[in-house]
């Protein structure tokens, strides 16, 4: 039998050897193509996430009302991440084995307004009717039915924003575990854990519910902390702009009201679950995290703002920058309010070319005298709101005289340098906004005095001067220089600069100005039968009524028989509560640039016709010509002035003066505000009172508003997809896209 012979050691080894070579040869190319796969895959899924997430936002941003502002503050969003290491730093209510700190991120977070459905009118038994079935439906918490178009803001918001997967995920004593990114190892050590990245959420809510128990909308508390709760606050609504709406471990404050439903409020840890529950994640659960540090290619190395870390959002919303646009002033005399001297009349409406301002927009106004190079007249209005206020600023909106000799940029008004304010406030837009919203009135006198609180302005006749008061309507894009003269009034020097009681709240309840026709209920004389006009002169208070100064002033200057009228003078005519008129001559009354907006005006007198009406309160008609009964004439600009001496009249004084015949009677039917009556001799006017409502605005002619503005109106939407592939590949596959979508629906 033939032996066979076996491999020696040296044998197997050399096969090992070569079989380990081959197998390496042939496995590693496998193994990295499985790599390459992966890879390749993640920045294809990286690519078509993103494409997919642009075009569904500027597909919801096309069809909707518009998105709220994201700018500054309201776009604001804190979310806590590892800080520098050996820094020492914790947040509280996160895993204190861990260094955290809270940071904030800008335009990653974004509410899109969807248009109103249904009409809420439509309600059976205090529930809803749902247009499906006809029938009151008390599971329906808002009207459904048809979309409204176009601008018609519904009560349902799309929120996207930057959040992490788990919030509510808990380590170490039950605390939150956070930000955990395993991968990279640039903000904390790589590692097997599970990760914990920071996405991308889409939630669909309505930040106002029906409320059967009140019978009204109210907050929906589910999502929302109630600002009309909290009398602290003076807010009211719900707070839709928290930067730690999504953090648990950062609770509201105590409520000092009851909720009127006598529901429980949830705890903030509930209201984050209740965001977990109505969102849904528009990038992966995981590997795929929106948020990146910057830092070093080479050495790796993160770069921190002390210690907490530099990071960019992978998701951008950003309205589009306008800069320095000269707004267009809308036609300030129309057809039917044709008027003597209409080419002295501004607009009282600025208008840009887009809608939807964001907050940080500044209003820059230019008065027709404005020269840059002269320092007498190179003041300006800048409008403007500051991104965090302290409780001492206006919180809002506000305008400030600024004066370039006070060395600063003009972008900085109404911060505080040193000990200087920058600029000198004289308007304070939001106590006007909420004052309309909390049902004030004399809400433009309430806004000047909560500016004078600050600055003193209205003692000073330089800034009274150059007044342009405005009200930005930032959804239209437009200011409205013009004010009802019913927001005139005497109020408070305290916030919240309470008016006055109405002197006639029955028959006056807009605090019209006005003068009565006679001065008792005596039927009214006319000067051929009135025996009392021979004591006194015409100034005196006897002859303060309308028909009472008329026949005064025709028993005594003969010679101007056919040039006396009768007629109001609105300059000079106080609101019914005293306050003195924004047209008031005196310039430490008054306001130099006031000036009456055309076809604004609304007259009511006594009915002169005679029948079953004379005498009841009628609106006058106006006219351009000679009034006659039931009609008005009014002057909106001065026109210009004869010679007095010619007519036999003594020149008038500079200034206004109430008891110079010229001045107080005869000069102000050239000036603007002189309303001109039915001035037949024979009829007196009626017993009754003739009251006047109008706007007054402070634009001129060749006056220039120029806006810089972020216009909601136009939105891009930039997105990078970050995508690890494996842990074993921590340099993720990065793919980034932008969209660019306008508002279609809205309403300006």
């Amino acid at each position: 039998m033939k032996r066979q012979r076996a491999f020696t050691l040296i044998e197997l080894l050399v096969v090992i050897a070569i079989t380990a070579v081959l197998m390496t040869l042939i496995v590693l190319p496998i193994i990295q193509s499985f790599n390459l796969t992966r890879t390749a895959q993640a920045w294809t899924d990286a690519q078509d996430k993103a494409r997919t997430l642009t075009e569904r936002i500027a597909s919801e941003i096309n069809n909707s009302v518009g998105p709220r502002d994201n700018d500054g503050a309201n776009g604001e969003l804190d979310i806590v991440v590892p800080a520098k290491p050996g820094s020492g730093v914790t947040v509280a209510g996160y895993d204190n084995s861990h260094e955290w700190i809270r940071v904030p991120i800008y335009h990653a977070k974004l509410d899109i307004v969807k248009p109103f459905e249904g009409d809420p009118s439509l309600r059976r038994s205090g529930a809803f009717i749902n247009p499906l079935t006809d029938l009151a439906d008390p599971t329906l918490q808002m009207p459904r039915g048809q979309v409204s178009l176009p601008g018609s803001p519904g009560l349902t918001i799309t929120r996207y924003w930057i959040g992490l997967r788990n919030p509510l995920q808990t380590g170490q004593g039950g605390a939150y575990s956070g930000y955990v990114e395993p991968y990279t190892g640039l903000l904390e050590q790589r590692s097997g854990l599970r990760d914990n990245l920071f996405v991308l959420y889409r939630a669909e809510v309505s930040p106002m519910i029906w409320s059967r128990t009140q019978g009204k909308f109210v907050v929906n508390k589910a999502f929302f902390y109630d600002l009309g709760r909290n009398t602290n606050s003076g807010k009211t609504g719900p707070l839709l702009d928290d930067p730690t709406f999504f953090d648990p471990a950062v609770a509201y404050p105590a409520y000092n009201v009851t909720d009127p439903d006598g529901t429980v409020d949830p705890t903030k840890a509930e209201m984050v679950q209740n965001w977990l529950n109505a969102a849904v994640i528009q990038t992966e659960v995981s590997r795929f995290d929106m948020v990146q540090p910057i830092y070093d290619l080479n050495t790796r190395q993160v770069a921190y703002d002390g210690n907490a870390p530099r990071l960019m959002t992978l998701i951008q919303f950003l309205p589009t920058r306008v800069s320095s646009e000269p707004a267009e002033g809308q036609t300030a005399v129309r057809q039917g309010q044709e008027t003597e001297g209409a080419t002295s009349i501004g607009p009282d409406v600025f208008r840009t070319s887009h809608g939807q301002w964001a907050s940080n927009t500044i209003i820059r106004t230019y008065a027709n005298s404005y020269n840059e190079n002269d320092p007498n007249n190179n003041k300006y209005m800048v409008g403007t709101t500051l991104p965090y206020p302290a409780s001492t600023d206006p919180q809002g909106f506000f305008e400030c005289v600024f004066d370039p000799a006070q060395g600063f940029d003009d972008t900085r008004v109404g911060q505080t340098v040193g000990m200087a304010r920058v600029g000198y406030e004289v308007f304070d837009g939001d106590v006007y906004k909420r004052g309309l919203h909390d049902g004030y009135r004399a809400n433009f006198s309430r806004a000047i005095q909560s500016s004078n609180t600050r600055s003193g302005w209205l003692t000073n006749l330089g800034w009274r001067n150059l007044f342009e008061g405005y009200v930005p309507d930032f959804d239209r894009g437009r200011t409205v220089a013009s004010f009802g003269i019913d927001e005139v009034g005497v109020v408070g020097n305290v916030y919240p600069f309470t008016p006055v009681a109405l002197t006639d709240p029955i028959n006056n309840p807009l605090n019209l100005p006005g003068n009565a026709t006679w001065p008792d209920n005596t039927p009214p004389l006319s000067p051929f039968n009135d025996p009392n006009l021979t004591a006194g002169v015409f100034s005196d208070p006897q002859y303060s009524t309308i028909n009472k100064k008329f026949n005064k002033v025709w028993n005594d200057y003969p010679g101007l028989h056919g040039n006396i009228q009768r007629f109001l003078y609105l300059r000079v005519t106080p609101n019914d509560d005293g306050a003195p008129s924004p047209l008031d001559p005196d310039p430490m009354r008054g306001f130099a640039r006031a000036r009456i907006v055309p076809g604004s005006d609304r007259v009511t007198g006594p009915d002169q016709n005679p029948g079953p009406n004379y005498g009841n309160t009628v609106a006058y008609s106006r006219t351009t010509r000679e009034p006659g009964p039931n009609q008005y004439r009014i002057n909106y600009v001065d026109l210009p002035e004869p010679d007095y001496t010619l007519l036999g009249l003594t020149p008038p004084p500079p200034n206004y003066t109430p008891t110079d015949f010229t001045s107080a009677v005869f000069q102000p039917r050239y000036k603007a505000g002189y309303i001109q009556l039915d001035s037949d001799p024979n009829v007196p006017l009626p017993n009754g009172v003739v009251r006047v409502y109008y706007r007054f605005q402070f634009t001129e002619p060749n006056d220039v508003m120029a806006v810089d503005y972020d216009s909601r109106s136009l939105m891009t939407v930039q997105i990078t997809i970050r995508d690890y592939p494996q842990s074993s590949l921590p340099n993720p596959q990065t793919v980034t896209l932008h969209s660019t979508a306008s508002v279609r629906n809205s309403l300006r």
